[in-house]
């Protein structure tokens, strides 16, 4: 198959399908526009990298098409450009320049000893082996470093303190190794959320719906729980002994053993939960999908809540879940 390089070309599933049959491809990583693949970037077992589709969004690479004829272990994608990560800590980037395929600000960092890359939508991270991160890409999505230059969340990415780096669709968070936390991007800010994130952050998740990360959340050493998103700070409360996290709708159980939720996006999902605050009975379990809830309550029974026809109504065995 010859590299297809239109400026809106969408692949057809026979096509993924004729690829993916070739015997010495190791993996295929793509670029998405409205839930349509529109460029792709083949890694072979050789360590050689071809692409095909969209030249303006990674389907041409041949700007950097020697660096990708072998060494390369891993490729990482936005929504409209390629990252390559080499054997040697070297990182290779092509496709639209705003969303990451322009690494230029960033290039004398990148020529050696970066060990992870994360990206979103529209801009990409690489953690170095010394605990440095550095970022580029699109500066809404917490791409632009020399944006960030000055400010305290550039000292810390810089201070080699970094151990992780975790990305919702438009913005970034790290964890340092002093289990402080720090954000960027299209995410919320506050001198409130700073303070309550300089210490004592020992496990963090992220929420995510439609396939995407949409919210961070972190569990502190004093069982405080704060989740958070672009918008602001979407749930913070304390003596939390487990969190249960959704697409639709999130839970957290506290010692006393009642239930909270946050983003809870669908009326009857909320009206229904009442029901469980009413019974006032320790909850010891809870289990859910993206539209009904489950919780065993301590004295052995089942309440639950939802759409009805996807495990919100369990009238035909109220009997047996009491």
């Amino acid at each position: 198959m010859n590299p297809i390089l239109g400026n809106t070309y969408k692949f057809d599933p026979s096509e993924i399908l004729e690829i993916h049959s070739q015997t010495d491809i190791k993996e295929i990583f793509f670029v998405s526009e409205d839930n349509e693949y529109v460029s792709m970037a083949i890694l072979r077992n050789n360590g050689s990298v071809i692409t095909f589709g969209d030249q303006n969004s990674g389907g041409d690479s041949s700007s950097v098409s020697t660096e990708l004829q072998s060494g390369v272990v891993k490729i990482f994608s936005t929504d409209g450009a390629f990252a390559a990560l080499k054997e040697d800590g070297s990182v290779i980037t092509w496709g639209d320049d705003a969303k990451g395929g322009d690494s230029s600000s960033v290039a004398s960092e990148l020529q050696s000893d970066v060990i992870e890359i994360f990206s979103n939508e529209g801009a990409f991270v690489a953690l170095k082996q010394d605990g440095t991160a550095f970022t580029w890409g699109h500066p809404s999505y917490g791409g632009d470093q020399t944006s960030l230059d000055g400010n305290s969340v550039t000292t810390q990415l810089q201070s080699g303190t970094i151990r992780k780096v975790f990305a919702t669709d438009r913005s970034f968070a790290a964890i340092l190794s002093d289990c402080s936390v720090i954000s960027w991007g299209d995410v919320f800010i506050s001198s409130e959320l700073n303070t309550d994130l300089e210490s004592g952050v020992i496990d963090f998740f992220l929420t995510s719906y439609d396939g995407l990360s949409r919210q961070f959340v972190v569990l502190k050493d004093d069982n405080t729980v704060i989740a958070w998103d672009n918008n602001g700070i979407l749930y913070e409360s304390t003596n939390i002994v487990k969190v249960f996290l959704g697409s639709r709708i999130s839970y957290a159980l506290k010692e006393n053993g009642t239930l909270e939720y946050w983003d809870g996006d669908v009326e009857y999902e909320i009206s229904s939960y009442e029901q469980l605050q009413t019974a006032n009975i320790p909850v010891m379990a809870i289990e859910f999908n993206s539209e009904a809830s489950s919780a065993l309550l301590e004295d052995g029974s089942v309440i639950s809540w939802g759409q009805p026809f996807l495990g919100g109504d369990t009238s035909s065995v109220a009997t047996q879940l009491q």
